[in-house]
Parts: C-alpha cells; sequence; structure tokens
C-alpha cells in the first residue's frame, strides 16, 4: 500500500500515512489496554517490573539501535545491495539464534544478554533498510 501511495501523492504523504496509523494504534493501545488483575506496573517502558520478558526486550535495544544505523551504513559501503543484506540480515538472525539456542545449554545469564542483543541487531535492526528498499522500489 505504501508504494502506491508513493507513486500516486509523493513519499513525503506515504511517511505521513504510515506516522498517522502508528499514532492511532498507540492511542488506541492507551485508550483500551487495562492491566490484567494483580498486576501493578505502568504502561510506561521506565516503569516496566523486571520480568524475564522486559529484561530480553530492554537487552535487545541496544542491539536494534547499533542494526538500524549500522546495517543500512554497510549497504551503502558495499554498492546499495539493499535486498542482498535483507536476506543476510534475516539469515544471520535466524541461522545465529538456531546456533546460539542450541548451544546455550548451561543457562548462562551472559549467553542470554548476547542471542538478545544478535536478536536486536539482526532481527530488528533490519526495519530500516527494509523502509530504504521499499522507497527505492517505488521510483
Amino acid at each position: 500500500m505504501l508504494p502506491v501511495l508513493s507513486r500516486a501523492f509523493g513519499w513525503k504523504a506515504a511517511v505521513g500515512f504510515q506516522s498517522s496509523i502508528s499514532v492511532l494504534c498507540g492511542l488506541l493501545f492507551l485508550i483500551f489496554y487495562r492491566e490484567p488483575a494483580g498486576v501493578s506496573s505502568a504502561i510506561c517502558p521506565l516503569f516496566v517490573e523486571m520480568c524475564p520478558a522486559g529484561v530480553a526486550n530492554s537487552v535487545s535495544g541496544p542491539g536494534f539501535g547499533g542494526g538500524t544505523g549500522l546495517l543500512p551504513w554497510i549497504s551503502d559501503r558495499f554498492g546499495g545491495r539493499r535486498l542482498s543484506f535483507l536476506f543476510f540480515g534475516v539469515g544471520a538472525c535466524l541461522g545465529g539464534t538456531l546456533l546460539l539456542l542450541s548451544l546455550w545449554v548451561t543457562g548462562s545469564g551472559w549467553g542470554m544478554v548476547f542471542l538478545c542483543v544478535w536478536i536486536g541487531f539482526f532481527g530488528i535492526g533490519w526495519y530500516s533498510l527494509f523502509l530504504v528498499q521499499v522507497a527505492e522500489s517505488t521510483v
């Protein structure tokens, strides 16, 4: 849908549409979400309880930040082959995760930290590269 909007109305309109949908979904979440009974944590990420899922999400954040900037930068430095880097990123996430999970039998906390950063870098960090690929494919 974004490529169609981009061609019809320009890339700024497509980005505005995507942004407005994201903001609308966030507002709907804030309006309709209710904490389960017996849970007393705020929606704000600064006050999330330190449960395993929250810790994993927090630890994957720096990997995501690094991947968001570094993967497109590396792609630009090697001839702009974005589609190849997208496949590499997804493959590295999948292969690395399977390898790390198969080797991680001791229950090491540092192993899990590394796994979360790996997933953040390759599993989520490729998204900005994907957006660039979509934008370039509409031109």
